[in-house]
């Protein structure tokens, strides 16, 4: 069992990778106004309003670095480890619901939310002008309050990925079939296809996760843990004492803005990527 599990699943980690570089290069400044927006909205200043300036344009860009290290782990995490755990469950993509189907997805979810929640909190850090650079974040934080400082927020931020693969790798399974022809026994929809399931699956994703990215964000952006919310349960209390539930969806216009492309130029990118890894896996594995 562990040699089929492991060829199938290591391709989608490199294919999960570059399709996750192609999302962050695409939407960074988009996600850097929406931590923005979510985080102002519990400081002094109010809601977050831009200035139409170049520098104000550029600033957008702060934190890149670190999201497309996370964007390529993120892929490769969200993507590969899915692949790995629908094989190790014997998860068939014609039963999104089944048991085995969801706890994939779930343990993707769970893995994913531990390896990259440093560099989440690094990128958030950096989009908020608190830092400047990843190392310097991580040391400071370390410093003061050791391996706890390095997973500030992270546990909305575990819920928010687990309720988001949940929903998206059922979305998207189903959605494929529905836009797809088959070929060789598998579901080939195509770029249009692929464009619009990875689309819609990321939209939905994104407004099931939300509540939790909204609160994830907040946390992130303090300078010091536990400086203004000691809590997640402390934060989202605070923040439905200020806005009502509307605003545990604030971001979520940029969110979705981001989404859409890119959960699409990222799935587009996996499904080119794939075959041509696997080929050249299955060739080099070939006897001579």
């Amino acid at each position: 069992m562990a040699e089929p599990v492991q060829s199938e699943s290591w391709p989608s980690f490199v294919a999960g990778s570059a399709g996750g570089v192609a999302d962050m290069l695409l939407c960074h400044p988009i996600l850097t106004f929406k931590v923005r927006s979510q985080a102002h909205m519990m400081g002094e200043g109010g809601r977050y309003r831009p200035r139409a300036t170049l520098a104000e344009f550029l600033s957008l860009y702060q934190g890149l670095t670190p999201a497309v290290s996370r964007g390529a782990l993120a892929g490769a995490l969200s993507l590969g480890t899915n692949q790995y755990f629908k094989a190790l469950f014997s998860a068939s993509d014609h039963e999104p619901l089944s048991m085995n189907f969801l706890a994939a997805a779930t343990a993707s979810g769970i893995l994913e939310s531990i390896v990259y929640s440093p560099i989440e909190l690094a990128t958030i850090q950096m989009q908020m002008g608190l830092h400047n650079s990843a190392t310097q974040c991580a040391k400071d934080l370390y410093r003061s309050h050791g391996l706890r400082g390095l997973y500030m927020g992270f546990t909305p931020f575990l819920t928010s990925n687990i309720f988001g693969n949940l929903v998206f790798f059922v979305s998207y399974g189903w959605l494929q079939r529905q836009f797809g022809g088959t070929r060789d026994g598998l579901t080939v929809p195509g770029v249009a296809g692929t464009t619009v399931a990875a689309g819609t699956a990321g939209a939905l994703s994104y407004l099931a996760g939300q509540p939790a990215d909204t609160v994830q964000a907040v946390m992130m952006a303090q300078r010091r843990p536990r400086e203004q919310f000691p809590s997640a349960r402390a934060c989202v209390q605070e923040m439905l004492a200020r806005e009502g539930w509307r605003g545990l969806f604030r971001g979520l216009t940029p969110n979705l803005m981001a989404a859409v492309p890119g959960i699409s130029i990222s799935m587009v990118v996996f499904e080119a990527v794939l075959p041509v890894v696997t080929r050249l896996s299955n060739d080099s594995e070939a006897p001579t």
